[in-house]
């Protein structure tokens, strides 16, 4: 019941500080997994889809301030040379969530990290302890809905690593408190897996990872990676920073904690 509180408390501090974000998905299999996701997006931040990459390309205007951009290339080759715009954002210092199973070597350069080669691995492991308590799950299975390649490994010669795959290789990690690398795509997260508040695995990742963006300090505490990089794998498939007090980080704990509450409330309330 306290949790139960907490969470309520912090989805509606959440939601008094909501951000506007940046949304493609090009396509998705397992679309109920996707359609709860953005419900759960829409229903904290100001969610801008887009339904083409021009069409994203263009949320990135100097009239429309993003907060945070979700790029998560499922099926199509997008190279970073067609979204100018978005590349301008990035590198004046934007904040991004990442994911690509085409593995183009454009987006590598440009975010400064590499893949293993290893594919399809079926589980996240949350090993950095405090990202782990802000999904609220140490393990997560992933489901493959029908895609060659699902998962990818990613190296991790700097940054934080937030979750592992079985195998070693990093299976998300946040670079230069600015951008997340997911080696998984959006739709094969599982509801599976035992939790306490919310009903959607990929939003509680998702919501997660925002949390982190917007407060790095939330994670920074724990080590950094220091694992020596490899040469660069890359193969392309066809698919169908500052610091706060200890007491500003609990109530940064205590923010993420209500935010989940107020959307297990409304997936309560829409139930009944």
């Amino acid at each position: 019941m306290n949790k139960f509180i907490l969470l309520i408390i912090f989805l509606y501090s959440l939601s008094l500080n909501a951000s506007k974000i940046a949304f493609l998905n090009d396509y998705s299999i397992n679309i109920a997994s996707v359609k709860q996701l953005k419900k759960s997006l829409s229903s904290v931040h100001t969610l801008q889809e887009a339904a083409t990459p021009e069409a994203f390309d263009s949320l990135f205007s100097s009239e429309n301030q993003i907060d945070i951009a979700i790029l998560s290339i499922q099926d199509s080759k997008i190279v970073s040379d067609q979204l100018p715009n978005f590349i301008s954002y990035v590198r004046g210092g934007g904040k991004v969530i990442f994911s690509d199973a085409q593995r183009d070597s454009s987006w590598q350069s440009l975010f400064d990290f590499a893949y293993t080669g290893n594919t399809n691995a079926a589980q996240l492991l949350f090993t950095n302890a405090p990202f782990a308590s802000l999904v609220n799950a140490s393990t997560q299975t992933l489901q493959n809905p029908g895609y060659y390649v699902f998962s990818m490994g990613l190296k991790y010669a700097h940054g934080t690593v937030l979750a592992l795959f079985p195998n070693g290789d990093a299976a998300s990690l946040f670079l230069n408190n600015q951008i997340i690398i997911n080696g998984f795509l959006i739709d094969t997260v599982s509801t599976s897996a035992s939790r306490t508040f919310t009903r959607s695995s990929s939003s509680s990742i998702i919501l997660s990872e925002i949390a982190v963006l917007l407060n790095p300090s939330l994670i920074n505490r724990s080590t950094e990676s220091s694992s020596s990089s490899s040469s660069l794998v890359s193969s392309v498939s066809d698919n169908h920073d500052s610091t706060v007090s200890l007491p500003i980080a609990h109530g940064y704990y205590l923010f993420f904690a209500l935010s989940l509450l107020i959307i297990s409330l409304r997936s309560l309330i829409s139930r009944h």
